[in-house]
């Protein structure tokens, strides 16, 4: 018998670790309960709440569209740094262009 350990990134270089079994640590429990369904399309988190006890309690719905973006907080930050770096790098793309598209108008009224 084998163990697993699972680790749940929390940011800036740190993580909790999960040892358990080698057949749990791919399991849809522990996608959905330790590691918020990341990377699942097929599922929405639909309530997350603790009892009296404190006990989480999480309940999921299905997506059947597929459409779900799933992702733990540390990587949606990321994601969002990297549609922001996109999106400036785009931006300047096309202040280059709307430069160059003046340049060329200039010479041609030149050249005219």
């Amino acid at each position: 018998m084998g163990v697993s350990i699972t680790l749940i990134p929390k940011g800036d270089n740190k993580y909790d670790a999960i040892i358990l079994s080698p057949q749990l640590a791919k399991s849809m429990f522990t996608r959905m309960f330790y590691l918020n369904g990341h990377g699942l399309k097929y599922f929405d988190k639909f309530s997350d709440t603790r009892d009296i006890s404190g006990a989480r309690i999480i309940i999921w719905k299905v997506n059947w569209q597929g459409n779900s973006s799933n992702l733990l907080e540390y990587y949606q930050k990321e994601k969002e740094k990297r549609n922001i770096e996109t999106k400036n790098e785009s931006l300047v793309k096309i202040e280059h262009n709307k430069g160059n598209e003046k340049e060329n108008k200039t010479n041609e009224t030149r050249e005219g």
